[in-house]
């Protein structure tokens, strides 16, 4: 008598921050977005459970992301998503920001060099004492 066991493929999509959308989700060719990987799990989930690992990064949505029943797993095949290394992915709502920030020194007029009093937000501020 011969028993053989039956393991479930579980099928894996890569997103790296280097990635690229036109590729197959592979760990040597990541896709770049996590719709991306989303939309590949959908016709991948017929073979197996699928997992999403994301590479070290943090990933800015470009928008908003609802899961419908088309995205959800099954009992048998699930769809999971996590990071490649706990804790080292990030996925953010937020808007990366490039700014070119410069410290700005005013120059005091002469005229206003005895100044004896400082009031920020019309509250009196003590002056530094050296």
């Amino acid at each position: 008598m011969s028993f053989f066991a039956c393991q479930k493929q579980t099928i894996e999509i890569y997103v790296a921050k280097n990635g690229d959308d036109m590729v197959s989700g592979t760990k040597n060719s990541p896709v770049r977005s996590m719709q991306k990987a989303r939309n590949l799990s959908i016709a991948l989930k017929k073979k197996g459970s699928v997992d999403i690992i994301f590479e070290d990064g943090t990933y800015y949505l470009s928008g908003l992301v609802i899961f419908e029943e088309k995205q959800s797993g099954s009992k048998e095949n699930h769809i999971r998503y996590r990071a490649a290394n706990e804790g080292k992915a990030e996925i953010s709502g937020g808007t990366l920001l490039d700014l070119n920030w410069e410290l700005y020194k005013a120059k005091i007029p002469e005229s206003l060099s005895n100044i004896d009093q400082r009031y920020v937000n019309s509250l009196n501020q003590r002056m530094a004492r050296f």
